[in-house]
C-alpha cells in the first residue's frame, strides 16, 4: 500500500516558527483529507500533524487504492488567528507509464515558466496560467490542421427499445392513467399512440400516470395504446456522427443503414406521417444547455422504432480537459512527446510572446504523429466483395449501393 504525505511549513518574517497548533482540517470542519473521485474522507477532520522541526509539520496516510488523487487542508493556529492551506495531492503515475499525463505535464509547464518544483508553492495565478497553457497545448494537438485523429472517432452503439403497450389507459384533460402495468423509465419525451393519433409525453408523474402536451385530450377508460421511444441520449463527449448507423444484427442488414437527416426533416415526418417501423433516418438534436455539464446531444429517429434494434456508429469526440483525477489525454503513449511539446510551446508563446524551440519541435513531432496514426490504423483489407448471392433479391443492390459487405460465401453475415 502506498503512503502519501502532507507537509506544511509555517514562517514568521521569513523564519520557520512553531505554530500554536497544526491540524488537518478544512474550513467547513468536514475532513482533513478526502478522495477527489468520491469525496470520501480518508483522514478525519481535526487530525494532529507531526512536528518534524521548527515550523515544519507532516502527516502520512495509506492510500486506500492505487492511482487516486486527494484534497487536504492544513489548519494553522498562530497568534490567536486561524489560517487554512489547501493541498492538492495528485495521483501517482504507475512506474513504467509512458503516456503523457496531467501530473507530468503540469510540472513540465511549471518548469518552463520558471516556477518552483514544489507545486504547493505556486500562487493561484501561476496555477491558473499552467492550466491555461495545458489546455491550449491539448487543443493544438487535438485540432491538428487538416487531419482527424482516429482516437477522436470511437465506435459506439444505440440500442432502441421495443414499444410498450401493456394494459389499457384512460385520459382526462391530457392526464393518462394506466390500468395495469408500469410506465417505463423512458416514458418522458416518448410518443403515445391512441386511436390512431400521436401525442408527445411531457412528464412521467408516477408508475401509473403520465401527462401529455395536449391537455384537452379525453379518452375513455380501457382503451388500448402504444408508447414509443424515438429520442435517445448520445455520449457526453459526442460532437457529431462520422458515417452512417448500421444494424448490428445480420437479420436487419438488408434494410441498409440509417441515413442522417436534419432535425427539421425528422420532426416534419413525425408530424406528417407518424408511424412505428424500422428507422430510416436519424438526426442530431441539441439538448437544453446546462452550464454544469456542458452541451449534450440526442439522436431522434423516424419512423419510431417498432422493435429493439442495436445500431453501430462512429462519432467525433469533443475532448475534455484532463485533471488530477482524470490524468490521461486522448491519444495514448505513442503521442506523449507530441502532447508535451504542444503544451510547452503554448507556455513558451505565453511567456515569451514568440514561437521558439518548443513550437518548432511540436511541428516536427506533430507531422510524425499524424503519419503514425494514419499508418497504424489504416486497414490492409476491407473485406471480400462476392457480388450478389444466389437467390438474393436484386432490388437490395440499390439499397446498399457503394457499401462493401462480407458474405464469406454463406450470405450476408455483417457489415464492415
Amino acid at each position: 500500500m502506498t503512503t502519501r504525505t502532507v507537509t506544511q511549513t509555517w514562517n514568521v518574517a521569513g523564519v520557520l516558527t512553531d505554530a500554536t497548533t497544526a491540524k488537518l482540517s478544512d474550513p467547513t470542519a468536514a475532513y482533513g483529507v478526502k478522495r477527489d473521485d468520491t469525496d470520501a474522507v480518508v483522514v478525519a477532520d481535526g487530525t494532529d500533524m507531526t512536528r518534524i522541526s521548527a515550523g515544519v509539520y507532516q502527516y502520512s496516510f495509506a492510500e486506500p487504492e492505487e492511482g487516486l488523487a486527494f484534497t487536504g487542508y492544513v489548519e494553522i493556529v498562530y497568534g490567536g488567528e486561524t489560517y487554512y492551506f489547501a493541498h492538492e495531492i495528485e495521483a501517482l503515475i504507475p512506474a513504467g507509464e509512458m503516456a503523457a499525463n496531467y501530473t507530468e505535464l503540469r510540472k513540465a509547464i511549471g518548469h518552463e515558466m520558471g516556477l518552483p518544483g514544489d507545486v504547493d508553492l505556486w500562487t493561484t495565478d501561476e496555477e491558473s496560467a499552467v492550466h491555461r497553457y495545458m489546455r491550449s497545448g491539448l487543443q493544438r494537438f487535438y485540432n491538428a490542421p487538416g487531419y482527424v485523429w482516429t482516437f477522436l472517432q470511437p465506435e459506439d452503439t444505440i440500442a432502441t427499445v421495443e414499444p410498450y403497450s401493456t394494459g389499457t389507459i384512460g385520459v382526462v384533460d391530457g392526464v393518462v392513467t394506466l390500468a395495469t402495468g408500469t410506465w417505463p423509465s423512458w416514458t418522458e419525451g416518448a410518443l403515445l399512440c391512441v386511436n390512431g393519433e400521436y401525442y408527445p409525453v411531457v412528464s412521467r408523474d408516477s408508475d401509473s400516470q403520465i401527462t401529455l402536451d395536449d391537455l384537452t385530450l379525453d379518452v375513455d377508460a380501457s382503451t388500448s395504446y402504444t408508447l414509443g421511444k424515438y429520442i435517445y441520449d448520445l455520449p457526453a463527449d459526442f460532437s457529431r456522427f462520422d458515417g452512417k448507423l448500421r444494424p448490428r444484427s445480420p437479420a436487419y442488414a438488408l434494410w441498409g443503414p440509417v441515413i442522417h437527416a436534419t432535425a427539421a426533416e425528422v420532426r416534419k415526418r413525425l408530424s406528417d406521417d407518424p408511424q412505428f417501423d424500422y428507422p430510416l433516418i436519424v438526426a442530431i438534436r441539441a439538448k437544453t444547455f446546462t452550464a454544469t455539464v456542458g452541451q449534450r446531444y440526442q439522436a431522434i429517429f423516424y419512423p419510431i422504432p417498432d422493435a429493439a434494434y442495436t445500431f453501430f456508429y462512429t462519432y467525433r469526440v469533443t475532448p475534455t480537459m484532463i485533471t488530477a483525477t482524470n490524468q490521461y489525454p486522448l491519444g495514448g503513449a505513442e503521442h506523449s512527446e507530441t502532447i508535451l511539446q504542444a503544451c510547452l510551446a503554448a507556455a513558451e508563446l505565453g511567456q515569451d510572446r514568440v514561437a521558439g524551440v518548443h513550437a518548432a519541435e511540436f511541428e516536427r513531432l506533430l507531422a510524425a504523429s499524424v503519419a503514425n496514426d494514419r499508418d497504424h490504423h489504416s486497414p490492409v483489407s476491407v473485406g471480400v466483395d462476392h457480388g450478389l448471392e444466389d437467390g438474393m433479391d436484386d432490388r437490395f443492390a440499390e439499397r446498399v449501393s457503394g457499401d462493401i459487405y462480407w458474405s464469406a460465401g454463406g450470405g450476408v453475415t455483417d457489415w464492415i
